[in-house]
């Protein structure tokens, strides 16, 4: 990953300044001003948008946005999803018990 040191501590010039998170919401900015979060979910409901907050926002749009679903027991082709600046949307015409990882890439300064 990113190689940190027992204090944590990130390793010099690798423009990554800031990380947060939890096991299931994460983020990282960099210095350039490129923002990437992630948010794990397991399980959803056919017809039922999931509507969540990223963990830190981003400054503007366009959001590249995207899905990563990983099958508990079936195949979900029908998932799909967009975001925003300040969250992302998840829907599927399925209901199952999938790992869901959420992504979104933007800047969160000019």
């Amino acid at each position: 990953m990113l190689n940190a040191g027992p204090s944590g501590a990130l390793p010099i010039n690798s423009g990554l300044i800031e990380r947060g998170g939890t096991i299931e919401n994460w983020y990282f900015r960099f210095a350039g001003g490129l923002q990437i979060c992630q948010q794990r979910f397991v399980g959803y409901t056919a017809g039922v948008t999931r509507n969540v907050g990223w963990l830190a926002g981003f400054i503007d749009t366009p959001v590249a946005v995207f899905h990563s679903v990983y099958p508990s027991g079936d195949w979900d082709l029908t998932a799909r999803s967009y975001g925003n600046v300040g969250s992302y949307f998840f829907v599927s015409d399925r209901t199952l018990n999938n790992i869901v990882t959420m992504t979104a890439i933007g800047r969160w300064h000019a």
